[in-house]
């Protein structure tokens, strides 16, 4: 086992199995509360496949790495989640557009737990009748979401923005699509996306990490050979403005605005989320005007989401005068880039980064969670906070020149 780094008083530990799945341990002595996840490179947005060896790739329908995220707990021996209820460990998955998350936390009969989630990532059951009764379960699921004026505004926000990359499929797909997944899907999805290569397990809490290791050196390798492919983007708009009728009191707006792809640093995910609390952060200039001005009752939410061939950042929220919130925004970008960032708010924003991201040692859940989102680049904890402490302002004045343009700018509003 490799030790990696010590931060804030926290050991953090990383190792691989010898079938090449990455492994991240958080130990904290004398707590009481553990949390495992194992995490699958293969989201939502992955639909298309392409061998190794090949020339032609397959394609797999919208909503196929959620449907496997349901039908994994269903096993020849019964259900997995029952069986960690039953073990005293509260249990769950999600799938989002880049990977899907299987997780647990307890406090007893930790080690039981964990074998029980190894035992299911690693055993594909998909009978063809069990599949069919999953399709309703997941429509049910897809119709409650069309439904929340949130979920429909920021998937037409993606419509807006995107004419060919899956990231503007919905996460569970549609009905239609759903209905066309069968187990044959499933299991060539499985096949090609389920390798210990694309896997990660995150343990955090009064955990042993040796021991742990030897359980995870059961992942045994396998699986199909090759990597996910994406059509090329224009790095044009679809559509500027778009509305949608869902009888609202007050309108739910998105603001976004699509990024010409590159290929993103982890340094550049933590300028910009610097970046987006200067821009309309609780202590911004353009919340201090909104929230005197009443057009909103709290800060727009924040969001930048990046991937291969593909980045946004976003606002949302409720508010009267949805062009007026839009052109603030824009204003404001424009506001802070003319002007740069003072070394004083570069300093005080980096700080608050830092604290937050110290924060999240606090508990074994908020570590694990926080790892499981910086895998993508193979950084743990200690890395990521590391590389805060070292931001420059130069960073973030390169990046506020090359990133937001007006004429990606889109408007999703639903009424």
């Amino acid at each position: 086992m490799r030790y990696t780094d010590k931060v804030v008083g926290e050991t953090i530990l990383r190792d691989r199995t010898a079938a090449g799945m990455d492994c991240y341990y958080y130990p904290k002595k004398g707590c009481r509360e553990k949390f495992a996840a194992v995490t699958v490179d293969f989201g939502a947005q992955m639909l298309s496949f392409l061998p190794e060896g090949e020339t032609k790739a397959e394609h797999f329908l919208p909503g196929t790495a959620h449907f496997l995220e349901h039908k994994l707990f269903q096993q020849p021996w019964g259900d997995a989640f029952s069986r960690l209820q039953q073990n005293g460990a509260e249990a769950n998955a999600f799938t989002d557009g880049r990977k899907t998350v299987y997780y647990f936390s307890c406090r007893e009969r930790f080690y039981e737990n964990l074998e029980i989630l190894l035992d299911f990532v690693s055993t594909p059951y998909f009978p063809e009748e069990d599949v069919k009764k999953e399709r309703a379960v997941i429509k049910s699921e897809i119709a409650m979401y069309d439904d929340l004026p949130q979920w429909a505004g920021y998937y037409q926000m993606l419509e807006m923005m995107y004419e060919h990359h899956p990231v503007k499929y919905p996460i569970a797909g549609k009905a239609q699509s759903v209905d066309q997944i069968d187990s044959s899907m499933l299991y060539r999805a499985y096949e090609v996306a389920y390798t210990p290569s694309r896997l990660s397990l995150v343990c955090a809490g009064g955990i042993h990490p040796k021991q742990i290791q030897e359980m995870a050196e059961g992942m045994k390798g396998g699986g199909c050979r090759g990597s996910f492919v994406f059509a090329r983007e224009p790095e044009v708009i679809c559509e500027r403005y778009r509305e949608r009728h869902m009888d609202q009191t007050v309108p739910y707006v998105h603001v976004g605005w699509k990024w010409k792809p590159w290929s993103f640093l982890p340094e550049d995910r933590l300028v910009m989320e610097l970046l987006l609390d200067a821009w309309a952060g609780p202590g911004s200039e353009f919340w201090r005007k909104a929230d005197a001005g009443g057009k909103m009752d709290m800060p727009p939410g924040r969001l930048c989401e990046w991937g291969e061939g593909y980045g946004f950042c976003a606002f949302s929220g409720a508010c009267l005068q949805p062009e007026e919130l839009a052109e603030g925004l824009m204003a404001a970008w424009k506001n802070l880039a003319h002007g740069g960032l003072s070394e004083d708010m570069f300093q005080r924003l980096k700080k608050k980064q830092i604290g937050r991201m110290i924060r999240l040692f606090s508990t074994a859940e908020s570590a694990a969670l926080a790892q499981v989102d910086w895998l993508p680049w193979k950084v743990d904890l200690g890395q990521a906070l590391r590389m805060a402490k070292g931001l420059r302002r130069e960073q973030a004045e390169k990046m506020l020149q090359n990133t937001i343009s007006e004429d990606k700018m889109v408007l999703s509003v639903i009424r």
